[in-house]
């Protein structure tokens, strides 16, 4: 995928219909409670809900990957 088309992919705006994003949001609820259910460990389940409710967002419109926050270029105020 060419790059000006990516940052086009990613900018916030919804990726599909209600419909969809309903469905979407009922399934990471169960997907939340498996993993909830599971032996993984605190770290690992917390990661794995984290990027899933993450997508779900960005789905949505609501989020834009980001990569790190280098602490030298946070304002100060």
């Amino acid at each position: 995928m060419p790059t000006n088309n990516l940052s086009n992919f990613m900018e916030s705006s919804m990726k599909t219909n209600q419909k969809t994003v309903e469905e979407l949001e009922r399934l990471l609820a169960d997907y939340i409670q498996v993993i909830e259910a599971s032996d993984l460990r605190h770290l690992s389940a917390n990661m794995y809900m984290t990027q899933s409710i993450n997508f779900v967002r960005w789905v949505k419109g609501d989020y834009v990957p980001k990569g790190r926050t280098n602490k030298s270029e946070i304002a100060v105020g």
